[in-house]
């Protein structure tokens, strides 16, 4: 008899036997792998490389844009100048046409109901400098004419 039928043999289990088949539970929750100094070496390398030529690029990008955003801050601030320049100038205009006489005198008489003052009614004030005064303090001082 060869071994090879013998194997066989041994496998096949007779009518009259029983098999019994235990089944072992392995529990692997306890091992712990180990730590690999050289993998984590080389993650931290990649990483750090990583990071380096991710700020190189950042770098350079902000520096490609920086002078676009530049340009665009002087544009705005063009335009707002133009513009308050633009209200200046309609302020200084209004500012004369409300300073002119006729439109005070006619706003006078209309608005406030006034009337033309009558020679006899003219007050002249006149200047002195405090110097000629007794007090001193440069001041000007008005005093009044009838």
């Amino acid at each position: 008899m060869s071994t090879g039928s013998r194997q066989k043999r041994d496998r096949i289990p007779a009518k009259n036997k029983k098999v019994y088949r235990w089944k072992k539970k392995v529990r692997n929750s306890p091992l712990v792998k180990e730590k690999d100094r050289r993998e984590l070496k080389k993650i931290f390398v990649l990483l750090w490389f990583t990071a380096l030529v991710g700020g190189m690029l950042l770098l350079l990008v902000w520096q490609r844009f920086r002078p676009v955003f530049t340009n665009y801050e002087i544009q705005q601030l063009d335009t707002k100048k133009k513009a308050l320049l633009e209200k200046q100038r309609k302020l200084c205009c209004y500012k004369e046409q409300l300073r002119t006489l006729e439109r005070i005198e006619t706003s006078a008489r209309s608005d406030l109901r006034m009337k033309l003052a009558e020679p006899s009614q003219v007050v002249y004030v006149k200047l002195k400098k405090a110097a000629e005064n007794r007090d001193g303090t440069g001041k000007l001082i008005a005093s009044l004419n009838r």
